[in-house]
């Protein structure tokens, strides 16, 4: 099947606003240009109309699949014939990207920026274990793909990957330099204006002797003070991510404990620093938390956090409770709250899985959610 002959039905869900590309909020704008296409938009343009060439073949798919049914043909030679070669796509590149810039309207260095991400030849990226799946695999002027999968793989967090993995782009467009120049700056005023948005004076990234803190708070009613230390992390996909994501939040609790272990006087003149309206200082009520784009890594680092008394926070939690946070104070409470809410909402599949391999057998407890669809519809997420 040719996608690209339904046309019409392609640029009609390309122009409806229902079907725009919705992610987690982690990639600045700043970084599209950096890494080469004219604006972030530009990318956001051409990923949307490769995710409705692929909606339009699933569409298809599923009215072939309602004729078999209905017509009782699915194991005919017609119904055989009917299901072949719907599971993958294959297109002229040459003709793909005159549809695509058609309907975009892009530049086509834009396309083949995307492309440069996006399009896979063969041999490349075979190491599935770093958790990069190309969307389009080229061979020649032609592109294959798998229309289910593509909206999946299609996101920002794969295009961080694409260049994450592959040493020469890596090097490239300086990904390291980039994680700090762009991404914690990003999240760091995120977060602020959340802060601020519910009455709460914010400060930036103030130095003590052996650290620095990334962002504080200072809640005017309650005399409190929250220090928190930001981690700009891709939310994890497997258990080696989650125990990488682990080890960067162990890195901000350490740096939190740095500051707890000084002086009342060093820490009283990072408080004036900050906020040089307040008059006094003493008896501030100090909090702690950790700040990351995702998530919080495994138990063991989340079991820190509990036996330090700091608080994880992401931007999607502080839009869910500042709202309901009369003072600074209830954020730590507000947010267990929250967290336990959100896990009664789901369901959890957990089985054990024994892998036996020559001298030694591994044991792997898989836990799969079930239902998380009933978070998006409680309103939990948004950014």
């Amino acid at each position: 099947m040719d996608p690209l002959a339904y046309r019409e039905y392609i640029a009609a869900m390309y122009t409806n606003p229902k079907n725009t590309f919705i992610e987690a909020d982690i990639v600045p704008d700043e970084f599209y240009t950096h890494i080469g296409f004219s604006s972030a938009e530009e990318f956001k343009r051409i990923r949307n109309a490769f995710v409705c060439v692929g909606q339009t073949y699933i569409d298809v798919s599923i009215m072939v699949n309602m004729h078999l049914a209905a017509n009782e043909i699915y194991d005919s030679p017609l119904g055989n014939q009917l299901w072949q070669g719907l599971a993958m796509a294959k297109l002229k590149n040459s003709v793909l990207k005159e549809h695509i810039l058609d309907l975009t309207k892009s530049s086509d260095e834009d396309y083949e920026k995307f492309s440069e991400f996006f399009f896979c030849g063969a041999g490349e990226n075979t190491e599935l274990h770093n958790k990069f799946i190309p969307p389009f695999w080229q061979i020649e002027d032609e592109i294959y793909f798998c229309p289910a999968i593509v909206p999946t793989l299609l996101g920002a967090r794969n295009l961080l990957i694409s260049i994450q993995n592959n040493k020469i782009k890596k090097k490239k467009y300086k990904y390291d330099n980039m994680i700090s120049k762009l991404f914690e700056p990003a999240l760091l005023r995120r977060a602020k204006s959340h802060f601020e948005a519910h009455g709460f004076e914010t400060a930036f990234e103030k130095n003590f002797e052996g650290g620095e803190i990334d962002l504080l708070a200072y809640c005017k009613k309650s005399h409190s003070i929250i220090t928190i230390q930001a981690k700009a992390t891709l939310y994890a996909e497997s258990a080696r991510m989650a125990i990488r994501l682990g080890d960067r939040v162990l890195e901000g609790i350490d740096q939190t404990i740095r500051f707890d272990m000084l002086d009342k006087n060093s820490k009283e003149a990072l408080y004036k620093k900050a906020f040089p309206e307040i008059k006094n200082t003493e008896g501030v009520n100090h909090l702690r938390a950790i700040l990351t784009n995702s998530g919080f890594g495994t138990t063991f680092s989340w079991e820190k956090l509990e036996e330090h008394n700091i608080t994880p926070i992401n931007c999607n939690i502080l839009r869910n409770i500042l709202p309901h946070c009369e003072s600074l104070p209830d954020l730590p409470q507000k947010v267990s709250q929250f967290i336990q809410r959100a896990k009664t909402e789901i369901e959890f599949d957990e089985t054990t899985k024994l892998f036996d391999l020559p001298g030694h057998t591994i044991y792997q407890r898989h836990v799969e959610p079930l239902g998380m669809k009933k978070l998006f519809d409680a309103q939990y997420w948004g950014e």
